[in-house]
């Protein structure tokens, strides 16, 4: 089945480029919109695993941390030899200067892999393996294509996205038809749906409701940056109420209060002539938070909050929390190594309290992508965690008020991103999965690209093209 959409999303962005091209019009943004698509079915392939055997009970896998064990190809990179093949062939200057926080990354998986407290040094290499891809198949798109064709593709690809996903909620959990649940995933995800007591919850391409609904929120937050600044108004006011739709029938309690929050800061740093945190946003924000809180407690969202498998839920995540803790009480300064905590938790942590779902927490991440940082990586890189976050939340909200409505709105969406993910971290690690980093990564990144207007943009297209 995965062939079959993968052909059908090569045949609507290749084909859909050649036809744009054919007609005179600008076309290269679809090679963008081929990316997305492919970043968000994570389409790819892996070409080995670590601590992964099979027996007569199946494959066995002693799982390694959050990036999982396997070497992974993304077809996502694709992008870079069909973009050559159509002409594209410009390669970024890699510079120390400009590429800090990529470098900062690189010393810090050395020291992961050094480091005498990691149980099993190769796991870095399932990162890198990953990040390096993500690396070069963004910068390939910087060198060869505007802000102005980044925002169109970006906007195309994620517009596929949001009518596909609200096809599928709208067939399941509303109409009960079961064929939408495991048309991309399985007969597993049934299983997922129905976890929670009480609910049917919405899974979509991802299968799981957690990983849709943080999706849908970096895809509304995307959408509603495009509407505030003017771009394509129906297409991402009609997009961004979608993505809500779909979030509320994930019945996602973190992304709940999480999309409350980061809409009232993105509402609030648009509108803002200055810094977001004024006393008088701050103050708004609060009320807005206190305001929501009432709404869920005198609300029938109260028993899906306080009601349901609440207390258990809580008491899983306290559990794990613990352990990461644990993990960091080896090893302060320089953690356990990146994507090692889980193998570390199966293998030295010895369990004498009384905790909930011993066997679950044990071979899963933690519920907590800061703890998972602190305990991977120690209070090094927690601070170094830290102070991305805060530069970089700074640093683009200089940039909310400029000429550029493509750098207006990225910015005010990677703030989106960066305070989502953060907030949605305590109380999850589906932040770190290869759907969310990718995105995350590109929308950050397009400050630095071509700084042409979009609405100003001089036509760019493959040579290749221009005979037919």
């Amino acid at each position: 089945m995965n062939k079959i959409v993968f052909i059908a999303i090569f045949i609507y962005s290749i084909g859909g480029f050649v036809y744009l091209n054919w007609q005179g019009k600008r076309s290269n943004h679809m090679f963008i919109s081929f990316f997305v698509l492919m970043v968000a079915f994570d389409f790819g392939t892996s070409f080995h695993s670590f601590l992964t055997k099979t027996n007569y009970e199946g494959t066995m896998v002693d799982r390694l941390g959050v990036f999982g064990n396997s070497l992974w190809i993304s077809l996502s990179t694709l992008v870079i030899p069909i973009g050559i093949f159509f002409g594209y062939q410009q390669f970024p200057r890699i510079t120390l200067k400009n590429y800090k926080w990529e470098f900062i990354v690189l010393v810090m998986c050395l020291l992961s892999f050094f480091n005498p407290m990691n149980p099993y040094p190769k796991s870095i290499l399932v990162f890198l393996c990953y990040a390096l891809q993500v690396f070069f198949s963004v910068n390939y798109i910087k060198a060869n294509f505007t802000q102005g064709a980044v925002l169109k593709g970006i906007h195309n690809g994620l517009m596929v996205v949001t009518v596909l996903q609200t096809m599928l909620v709208i067939m399941y959990p509303i109409l009960g038809i079961e064929a939408a649940l495991t048309f991309f995933k399985g007969e597993d995800m049934i299983d997922y749906a129905l976890k929670r007591e009480g609910y049917s919850s919405a899974v979509g391409i991802f299968g799981h409701p957690g990983t849709l609904a943080l999706f849908s929120l970096i895809t509304a937050i995307f959408f509603l940056s495009a509407y505030l600044n003017d771009f394509k108004r129906r297409i991402s006011l009609g997009c961004f109420l979608a993505n809500i739709f779909i979030i509320l029938l994930t019945f996602s309690r973190t992304t709940y209060v999480t999309s409350a929050i980061i809409i009232g800061i993105v509402l609030i740093s648009y509108k803002s002539k200055k810094s977001f945190f004024s006393l008088k946003n701050m103050a708004l924000a609060a009320g807005g938070f206190a305001m929501f809180i009432g709404i869920l407690f005198l609300t029938p969202l109260s028993e899906l909050f306080l009601a349901s498998d609440f207390e258990n839920q809580i008491e899983v995540r306290f559990s794990s929390w613990f352990l990461g803790y644990e993990i960091w009480e080896r090893s302060k300064l320089l953690g356990v190594g990146i994507n090692s905590h889980v193998y570390f938790m199966g293998h030295f942590i010895r369990i004498t309290q009384d905790l909930a779902v011993v066997d679950f927490i044990t071979t899963n991440p933690i519920h907590n992508i800061h703890l998972i940082i602190l305990a991977e990586t120690g209070l090094l890189g927690m601070c170094i965690w830290l102070f991305f976050f805060g530069s970089k939340i700074s640093r683009h909200t200089k940039s909310l008020k400029t000429e550029n409505i493509a750098v207006n709105i990225f910015s005010l969406a990677t703030i989106g991103l960066l305070i989502s993910i953060f907030i949605y971290g305590f109380f999850g690690w589906a932040p770190l999965k290869r759907e969310m980093i990718t995105l995350t990564f590109l929308v950050a990144q397009v400050h630095v690209f071509k700084a042409y207007n979009f609405r100003q943009e001089p036509r760019f297209e493959a040579s290749q093209l221009k005979a037919i």
